[in-house]
């Protein structure tokens, strides 16, 4: 059995995509919402997507390690983002708007 299909069978809801995604109650919620969609990684993590403003991925994300519904997986907030590209300089973005003005035309009657 899948880990989504125990977290649906543990907190009803229903499984798409071929047991790939699910869609389960939210904390809180009655038995018949599906407020909280999960979704299974290639490289195995779920991704968890709240619907409901009351809801907050990290109480989704607790309440089914207490379970033991994770597999000891690591929380998102453990890993580093990937390096973010600075933005060009201040110069470059000042020649390519004098560039334009260069390049632009005259539009009559508009």
């Amino acid at each position: 059995m899948s880990r989504l299909e125990r977290i649906v069978s543990q907190y009803g809801g229903i499984l798409l995509d071929n047991g790939k995604r699910a869609l389960i109650c939210g904390p809180g919620h009655g038995s018949k919402d599906r407020s909280v969609s999960l979704k299974e990684t290639e490289d195995g993590r779920i991704l968890i997507h709240c619907f409901s403003p009351k809801d907050d991925w990290r109480a989704v994300r607790r309440a089914l390690a207490e379970k033991g519904l994770l597999d000891d997986e690591a929380a998102p907030t453990e890993k580093r983002a990937g390096k973010v590209a600075s933005p060009p300089p201040v110069e470059d973005k000042l020649a390519r708007a004098e560039r334009l003005w260069a390049e632009s035309r005259p539009a009559p009657w508009t």
